[in-house]
């Protein structure tokens, strides 16, 4: 968990690296480790405040689309990245990481 002491800017560079690090293995199909990966950095986010709604939508739609099976991921994926445009929040994560582009990447 992160220390409650911890600077808000360190905090928020260790929320994007924990929500960056389930990007990564997703890139790399390491499908299995999500399965664990997933639910326990919620966990680890959720101990050091709320989730965000970003953060929220992130976990979700990859928790979604590593339970799906891999013909529908371009699907559940064109799916996020229409939710990610019409979502009215203030991102955190996407100021530091263009995940519109990492989406657009996936689809290719």
């Amino acid at each position: 968990a992160i220390p409650r002491s911890t600077p808000p800017a360190v905090q928020q560079i260790i929320r994007a690296a924990r929500l960056l690090n389930l990007l990564i293995h997703f890139d790399l199909g390491n499908f299995q480790l999500l399965d664990t990966l997933i639910p326990s950095t919620r966990r680890k986010l959720r101990t050091a405040s709320s989730l965000s709604r970003e953060e929220q939508l992130i976990l979700g739609a990859l928790k979604q689309v590593n339970d799906a099976p891999a013909s529908e991921h371009k699907e559940l994926l064109q799916h996020w990245k229409l939710n990610i445009k019409s979502e009215a929040y203030q991102p955190r994560f996407l100021s530091l990481f263009p995940l519109d582009k990492w989406l657009e990447n996936c689809l290719k």
